[in-house]
């Protein structure tokens, strides 16, 4: 309350009062002096139960109004007028509050102050008030410090959020920088580039003259390559003939019934030792079989004949016109290839179902199937591993075939 000048409202008992169910309801300008004064008349001492501070100005209109309001609660029996049914005890203060006028009901430990005579209740409830003013404040304070600190950790996340920006911006200038200098690097090697052929381009139309003598005479030289290799073919073929082969239903034979046949025959009569080379070989199991097959001991299937490796051509047994033919090398092989995957994977699985093979040969060799299967490297790079195989046998491959016709 505002005001420095008070009055009390107060509501008082003991035990006389308590038996009759009754309490007094008086004012007075200083409570204490008043509850004091009661102490006199009464055998055990009563208390007040019940003050509300309101200013002093107000105290006698406000007793009027409620003496009035709570007239039909009023208990008389031809004593005093100021007693009243206990029940006004919970009906003042919302009598207060509805005609809106200013007051404080005070606590227990005020209370208990008046109770027992003390004269600071005054000092005490200012008190009280400072306590409450100060909790108040630190209230706000702490408040204040909370706001404060989730701020700073806002600015913190927010600093540390335009670290990581700033961060990412340098690595993108970074990666900027570096893809400029590439550019400018490439773009001077281009630049050095189209020099070199403008140079290049240059000397090419001061030498056209020659240019065109050196064309013709590397067109004359591959028709002399070409010439040569007819002959070869030729030669290999009138050895086998010279070396008596007579030739029975489109098919080249010999005293001992050897019948050379296409490429693309598979193999019928391969031994049970050559088999388990093959399968032990594991991911050169398709060069075995080729190598046994083709350089082995099975003349007939001795049909291919390599003899220059960076040649684009390839010697063929044709089986129809019973003779070997000059065929495309990377066709030929790439059919080889083919023919002799079919054929191993027949011969696996025919293995497999007849024997026992421990994880490791097993293992090695699906997974060589599948490379094959699926990776157009690994698999180039077999075709490849079977050209050089096949260049390195050609000599054995050609004595082979004139011996044993």
């Amino acid at each position: 309350m505002n005001s420095t000048k008070k009055g009390s409202i107060y509501i008082r008992v003991n035990d006389w009062y308590k038996t009759e169910n009754v309490v007094k309801m008086g004012i007075s300008k200083e409570v204490i002096s008043r509850n004091s004064s009661y102490i006199t008349g009464e055998l055990i001492r009563g208390e007040c139960i019940y003050v509300i501070e309101v200013p002093l100005k107000n105290l006698k209109t406000l007793d009027g109004e409620l003496k009035n309001h709570f007239k039909e609660y009023q208990v008389y029996k031809g004593g005093g007028t100021e007693f009243y049914d206990k029940c006004i005890v919970e009906l003042i203060e919302p009598y207060l509050k509805q005609l809106n006028v200013e007051y404080k009901v005070l606590s227990e430990e005020e209370l208990d102050l008046i109770n027992h005579g003390k004269k600071n209740v005054n000092k005490k409830v200012d008190n009280t008030e400072n306590v409450i003013k100060e909790e108040a404040s630190k209230k706000q304070e702490e408040e204040q410090r909370k706001k404060e600190e989730e701020q700073r950790k806002k600015e913190e996340e927010q600093r540390k959020k335009e670290e990581e920006r700033r961060k990412k911006e340098e690595e993108r200038r970074k990666k900027y920088e570096e893809r400029r200098k590439k550019e400018e690097e490439w773009c001077k090697k281009e630049e050095e580039w189209r020099k070199e052929e403008e140079r290049k381009e240059i000397e090419n139309l001061k030498n056209k003259k020659d240019i065109h003598e050196l064309r013709k005479q590397k067109l004359q030289l591959e028709i002399e390559i070409m010439k040569n290799k007819i002959e070869s073919s030729k030669q290999i073929n009138n050895e086998l003939c010279n070396k008596k082969h007579t030739i029975t239903n489109n098919n080249i034979t010999n005293n001992t019934n050897i019948v050379i046949v296409d490429i693309d025959e598979p193999p019928t009569n391969l031994t049970t030792e050559d088999i388990n080379k093959i399968i032990y070989s594991k991911y050169q199991c398709l060069q075995k079989l080729i190598e046994l097959m083709h350089c082995g001991n099975y003349p007939e299937h001795k049909n291919i004949i390599l003899t220059n490796i960076k040649d684009n051509y390839i010697y063929v047994f044709e089986k129809e016109k019973c003779q070997f033919l000059l065929s495309n090398k990377k066709h030929v092989l790439n059919r080889l290839f083919e023919y002799r995957m079919d054929n191993l994977k027949q011969i696996y699985s025919n293995y497999i179902t007849e024997n026992t093979l421990d994880n490791d040969v097993k293992n090695s060799i699906e997974s060589f199937i599948e490379k094959m299967n699926n990776n157009e490297k690994e698999k180039k790079n077999e075709i490849n591993n079977i050209k050089i195989l096949l260049y390195n046998n050609s000599e054995k491959i050609k004595y082979d075939i004139l011996c044993e016709c």
